[in-house]
């Protein structure tokens, strides 16, 4: 517990930077300037030429003693398959392996094209129950619209076009191979775009 307790408290000013930064609009003078930020974990979030947010991590030697692993996931519309989608949204995800398996996924989105897609009114077909949101975690490759995880808790603004997501899974020894792998994927469902509007890989 103490140990959690210490990665948190590392963690505390560049994940809660990465997940509200994409909540923020940023003047477009802004967009070809370089920002970085040093914190305790080593992260560095800056804006690409194309003013689109990246991210660059280097976990503390100290962190990664605890057994703890810190990956991210940038989350665009040129990532859905097999279509990509133009969108002006973008997303960030910050999340974290334990030893046990258990994984800790914190990020927000922003300037979504419509709503959330809302799964009780547009079910899937067949409906899955498990299906609760509209933030998703799928086991698949970059080119595959892969197996259903589990649906992220999300919290939106008054407009719905932008929120929060949060979620706590334990992950079977084969989905951690595939994190590791790289097929470990976050997308957003949105009513213009049902079958996703952003999606990002989970990766270090």
């Amino acid at each position: 517990m103490n140990n959690i307790k210490s990665l948190f408290s590392k963690l505390s000013v560049s994940a809660i930077a990465l997940i509200f930064a994409t909540n923020f609009t940023l003047p477009s003078n802004a967009l070809n300037t370089e920002v970085e930020s040093e914190s305790k974990t080593n992260n560095l979030a800056q804006m690409n030429e194309e003013g689109q947010m990246m991210m660059e991590e280097s976990p503390s030697e100290e962190t990664m003693e605890m057994g703890f692993k810190v990956m991210t996931a940038m989350l665009s519309g040129n990532n859905i398959y097999p279509q990509p989608v133009t969108s002006n949204a973008g997303g960030v995800a910050v999340a974290i392996l334990s030893e046990n398996n258990t994984l800790m996924v914190y990020g927000s989105f922003n300037g979504l094209s419509s709503p959330l897609r809302d799964y009780e009114s547009d079910p899937l077909n067949p409906p899955n129950p498990d299906v609760t949101s509209a933030v998703h975690l799928h086991l698949g490759t970059p080119e595959e619209n892969g197996t259903f995880v589990d649906a992220l808790s999300v919290t939106t603004s008054e407009n719905g076009l932008s929120g929060l997501f949060t979620g706590t899974y334990q992950l079977s020894d084969e989905q951690v191979m595939a994190l590791g792998e790289g097929n470990l994927y976050i997308d957003i469902h949105t009513t213009m775009n049902r079958g996703g509007e952003l999606r990002g890989i989970i990766q270090e």
